[in-house]
């Protein structure tokens, strides 16, 4: 029996077929770790930017 990972989204439940298209947010290193769909997460990165939250160069893959 193979088990299979079903990843969703943490805001709306929708379900992320590829994890390039997701959003993951970590909270320190042993906090609670988010993950948000393309249009969940778009907004949530918006509002980390504008607040100076992110590293723009720390972000690996995340095209919105």
């Amino acid at each position: 029996m193979d088990n299979m990972l079903i990843h969703k989204c943490d805001k709306c439940n929708k379900k992320i077929s590829d994890r390039n298209e997701s959003l993951t947010v970590d909270v320190g290193m042993l906090g609670p770790r988010i993950l948000l769909c393309k249009n969940c997460g778009k907004s949530t990165k918006d509002f980390l930017k504008k607040n100076n939250l992110i590293d723009e160069e720390k972000i690996v893959k995340f095209k919105i």
